[in-house]
This record gives structure tokens, C-alpha cells and sequence, in this order.
């Protein structure tokens, strides 16, 4: 039983790894957050746990993603429990925005200083539980999150072809940097990461906004917790051009030259 997960760190690339080199560790930490979340006065699979404590440390309810590719990749865990947990972790009013966030489609950024994070994230995340309940046939869940996980375009300025924080009342956020990692409504990353994270390129997002603005390409420009890691993954994606390959070397190459910053590095 596993009782340390700092889930926003190891969500990308870390367990989807482990999915494919290490599944019987993999089918040990999966069964270790069905755990938690049994146990959980919340009915919530673990944020940032530590020493079977949750602290809820940094943002979103990334374990559904881990759940999710484990069922995807085919470990032997409880699905109908998975499904369930990962639902129930999706959905808890008062953590994290997460009742505004299905009320209004997004985190207002008058709510939270990191609200298109919470936003892109929780979009993607549920996503994973759309496609989950698709391959267990749930249409009704797959349904919902079928919807939910479009909300990230409600943080997509079209004059800024960048994604940006929103107050509740609709305005956007007003002279955003695109550089800058405090106060734009972004958590460990500027603008320019976040919207080219690789959970996020995909052919919706590439139609969503231009794939090229200010000089700066957004399908070269790309962001992960965990950089090389998450760069090899983007270069396997489908949309990935050999092209686009060649120029994501280059930018691993040349990273500490280019704008911005490639957080933990």
C-alpha cells in the first residue's frame, strides 16, 4: 500500500510509464488510491497525499487521469470502482472551484489567482473520464464528460489566441504577459506553456486557435512538468509532424536560450 502521491507532479508521463514497464507497481499504486479514496471523508482519490494524510497540496484531480490509463492500458483493477471514485473525486463542490467550474464552465479568475490552470486541467481530466466510461459503456457518464471536457475552450481569448483568466461576470483578464509565471491565472508556468501542454495538442485545440502568434509557434512551443518526458510524448502524438519532431529537438536542445522558463528544469 502506497501512501505518498504528489499526483500533479507524476500524472503526465510518470504513470502512464509505469502502465507499460512496471504494471504490476503501477496495478499496486492504482489499487493504493482506491484506498484513499475508500477511506477518504471526502470520497476523493488523492490530490497530494503524504503519509496517508492528504494536503491538498497544488491544483486539479489528476488521479482520475492515472486511473483511467491504467484501465485504457489494461490493468487488472475494479473498473465499476474506478469509474466511480473517479466520478466522485470530479465532483466535490469545495475543492478547488470545482462547483463554479461546472456552473459556469470555468474557475473564475476573481475566485482563484490560478484559475485557467484549474480550468485547462480539469478539462483534460475529464476528458479521461469521458473516455473511460466509453470504453466501459456508460453512455451517461460519457455524456456529461463529454461535455465538461470542452470547458477549456471558455478560457480561450480570441483576440489573445492564447488562453486567458476570466472573472465570473465573462470579462477577461486585461494585459496579460505572456511571460510572466505570477498573477496571470496560471500555477508553475506562463501562458505560452500552459496553452501548448501536451495534454492540450490535439487537433480541437489547433483548430481552436492559431497555430502560430506574436513569432512564436505554439506547436513548437512546448511545456510539461516533467520537459523531456513530456516532449517525447507530444512527438508520438498523432498531429505530430516530422517537421514539428525536428523543431521540439531543437527547442530540448536550446531550452534555457528560449522566452520564459521550463519550470523545474
Amino acid at each position: 500500500n502506497y501512501t505518498v502521491f504528489s499526483v500533479w507532479d507524476t500524472y503526465r508521463a510518470l504513470h502512464p510509464l509505469f502502465n507499460i514497464i512496471k504494471r504490476d507497481v503501477s496495478t499496486d499504486l492504482v489499487k493504493s488510491m482506491l484506498t484513499h479514496y475508500n477511506q477518504s471523508v471526502h470520497h476523493l482519490l488523492p490530490v497530494w497525499s503524504h503519509m496517508g494524510n492528504e494536503n491538498w497540496c497544488m491544483i486539479g484531480y489528476h488521479s482520475v487521469s492515472v486511473l483511467a490509463d491504467a484501465i485504457t492500458k489494461g490493468l487488472p483493477i475494479n473498473k465499476q470502482e474506478a469509474i466511480k471514485a473517479m466520478v466522485s473525486s470530479s465532483n466535490i463542490p469545495y475543492y478547488d472551484h470545482t462547483d463554479e467550474y461546472k456552473q459556469i464552465g470555468y474557475v473564475p479568475f476573481d475566485k482563484s489567482s490560478t484559475s485557467a490552470t484549474i480550468t485547462l486541467e480539469n478539462a483534460y481530466e475529464d476528458w479521461t473520464i469521458y473516455h473511460t466510461a466509453l470504453l466501459l459503456g456508460d453512455k451517461q457518464i460519457a455524456n456529461t464528460y463529454k461535455k465538461r471536457a470542452l470547458s477549456y475552450q471558455n478560457v480561450f481569448k480570441p483576440s489573445l489566441g492564447f488562453a486567458c483568466p476570466r472573472y465570473k461576470d465573462g470579462s477577461w483578464k486585461e494585459n496579460i504577459d505572456l511571460l510572466s509565471t505570477h498573477g496571470q491565472g496560471f500555477i508553475d508556468g506562463t501562458v505560452l506553456m500552459l496553452v501548448a501542454c501536451t495534454v492540450f495538442i490535439h487537433a480541437r485545440l489547433i483548430d481552436t486557435v492559431d497555430v502560430v502568434r506574436n513569432g512564436i509557434g505554439i506547436r513548437t512551443y512546448l511545456y510539461d512538468a516533467e520537459w523531456g518526458a513530456g516532449t517525447r510524448k507530444c512527438m508520438s502524438h498523432p498531429v505530430c509532424s516530422d517537421d514539428r519532431v525536428y523543431q521540439i529537438g531543437l527547442l530540448r536542445h536550446n531550452r534555457h536560450s528560449h522566452a520564459g522558463k521550463s519550470d523545474n528544469q
